[in-house]
């Protein structure tokens, strides 16, 4: 099951509003909303971009636009935390940015918005510990649950499979029938023993060489 997330802030700049849905439910599930208010300092910098347009340079405009783009990206991630998703479970972000200008009467009508979105990936793409396989470089075991609706298969194959890549020692073990959780005894007494076989095979083995 994946989710996704939208992000907009309106004219008021009273908060940067967040929603994650569900949209293979019928009708679609909301999972979370939240409200995240914006720093006092940059509240004050887009104000005056849009009160001052005549006199603001484009290197202002270009620096909010990144800071902007950083603030939605943060909260994203706090809706993430308050609802106790991962971000590898957002199939897709959707981001309206804040309005700087909306001008549909002009001959050539208008609507600029800012909250650079590459900024944004940038981000969520940096806690993501899929895209930091190569930082793990101790052996690592990884039990999973095939039905698991929180932390799905899919996020630990490519996990163990980028791992793999950089030539890092991983051990994964799936449990056909259970969920987040073990819900039968033979399968947490099997968990077990693997955690206990992982540990005596790179643990104590470490633990003995390093006395010798």
């Amino acid at each position: 099951m994946v989710f996704y997330l939208g992000l907009i802030s309106g004219t008021s700049m009273d908060a940067i509003d967040a929603a994650l849905v569900d949209f293979d439910a019928a009708p679609l599930r909301i999972i979370a909303t939240g409200a995240t208010a914006f720093a006092p300092a940059l509240k004050r910098r887009i104000t005056a971009l849009i009160d001052q347009a005549g006199s603001v340079a484009l290197d202002e405009v270009g620096e909010i636009d990144v800071e902007l783009g950083r603030a939605f990206a943060q909260a994203a991630l706090a809706l993430l935390r308050s609802a106790g998703v991962d971000i590898s479970r957002v199939a897709a972000i959707g981001s309206h940015g804040q309005t700087l200008r909306h001008r549909p009467d002009l001959p050539a009508p208008f609507s600029w918005q800012i909250g650079d979105p590459n900024t944004q990936m940038e981000m969520l793409r940096e806690i993501s510990p899929l895209f930091h396989a190569d930082k793990i470089t101790k052996p690592l075991i990884v039990l999973q649950g095939a039905n698991d609706p929180r932390v799905i298969k899919p996020e630990s194959d490519e996990i163990v499979d980028a791992i793999k890549k950089k030539n890092g020692v991983v051990e994964y073990v799936v449990f056909d029938n259970e969920g987040h959780g073990f819900s039968k005894r033979a399968n947490e007494i099997r968990g077990n023993k693997a955690i206990l076989d992982f540990l005596d095979k790179y643990l104590k083995a470490t633990a003995v060489a390093g006395t010798n």
